[in-house]
């Protein structure tokens, strides 16, 4: 398998935020020093060693709906292995949390970034559900369950900031602020273990 830096890297996401806080109105300014608040927390309690000290194993690392192919409710098709890598098992765990287990005002459509990072509401029952066959084949170990959220708001959060790329200069606020923070509030109120 092929050996990627580490994903989602909190760090990186606070670099990208910074120029954008040259255009921002003051409502926008706070809203971004909250994002980065969370980064910085995601920093402290999920630093590189910790990261790489978690079991790993070969990823996906894009996995959600759009890379996937299903037939009468089963997977018939797995696409899109560009990210694909030796990573803590978290993230496609975090992804298959925040993808499959949510509900999103539109279909996922794959051109558009807007449409990939739209805003999800968590589903409770999904939830549970999802862990329980995880745990009844691969459980995940205490410092695992404790860290699961920080890797999915990591994840949300470098969803839409590494999204600006995609996005057109004038827009990039807008598309970054618009419901980012309300899945961070369901993944707050999840508890797992």
């Amino acid at each position: 398998p092929r050996i990627l830096p580490r994903y989602d890297d909190p760090g990186t996401a606070l670099k990208i935020l910074e120029p954008l806080k040259e255009k921002a109105t003051r409502q926008q300014k706070q809203e971004i020093a909250c994002l980065e608040e969370h980064l910085r927390r995601i920093v402290r309690q999920l630093p590189e060693e910790c990261y790489w000290s978690l079991p790993t194993t070969v990823i996906h690392g894009d996995w959600h709906p759009v890379n996937l192919l299903f037939f009468r409710g089963k997977v018939t098709g797995i696409f899109d292995f560009d990210w694909s890598s030796r990573q803590p098992r978290l993230r496609d765990v975090g992804d298959g949390l925040l993808f499959f287990c949510s509900q999103v005002d539109q279909e996922y459509d794959a051109s558009s970034i807007a449409s990939l990072t739209q805003p999800m509401k968590l589903d409770r029952r999904k939830v549970a559900l999802f862990l329980r066959r995880y745990q009844e084949r691969q459980p995940l170990n205490q410092e695992e369950q404790e860290l699961l959220p920080v890797f999915m708001e990591g994840r949300w959060l470098f969803c839409r900031i590494d999204g600006l790329r995609k996005v057109k200069e004038s827009q990039r606020l807008t598309f970054l602020l618009n419901g980012i923070f309300q899945p961070l509030e369901e993944i707050r109120k999840l508890r797992f273990g």
